[in-house]
């Protein structure tokens, strides 16, 4: 079954739109690592920088994501909240942290939104699917839903 027929929103038609699809991303405990850098003043300190594993897979969503914007004529609004009903669908039954998604938000910023601070997810329950891990993402902005709508999820 495909992804854009496991959910069915309860929206008005116009803003129905297809599904992003991305691979899982690293999360924010494995996603950077430490830079040794030296001041002109003499002292040394250390800055965190993107792994090569969480910049491809950076680079990758924001390209996907790029090209979802462009298919489904997604225009990027400046301030206003937009709304983002997800599902995970994780390789294994290993214990996850959900909210442990940075790369993801970081990701979809300038394209989805102009920051991540105007991002609303809210997740739906996870799901396993070893042969294809992957989060499935709907996007909304607020002015597109109605009022007695913004906390329905998705039924799936």
């Amino acid at each position: 079954m495909s992804d854009a027929l496991l959910f069915r929103p309860p929206l008005p038609p116009q803003t129905l739109r297809l599904p992003l699809v991305l691979p899982i991303p690293p999360t924010s405990n494995h996603m950077y690592h430490p830079i040794l850098r030296h001041s002109r003043a003499g002292g040394t300190h250390y800055s965190l920088a993107l792994t090569p594993v969480a910049q491809a897979w950076k680079d990758e969503a924001t390209l996907a994501s790029r090209t979802w914007a462009r298919t489904q004529h997604w225009v990027l609004a400046d301030k206003e909240w937009i709304i983002i009903w997800f599902r995970l669908f994780w390789p294994d039954y290993r214990r996850r942290d959900v909210p442990n998604l940075k790369a993801l938000w970081d990701a979809l910023e300038h394209v989805i939104y102009p920051n991540d601070c105007w991002a609303l997810p809210r997740p739906l329950i996870p799901q396993r699917d070893p042969e294809n891990p992957r989060i499935v993402l709907f996007f909304y902005h607020a002015s597109e839903l109605p009022e007695d709508c913004s906390e329905v999820p998705p039924r799936a």
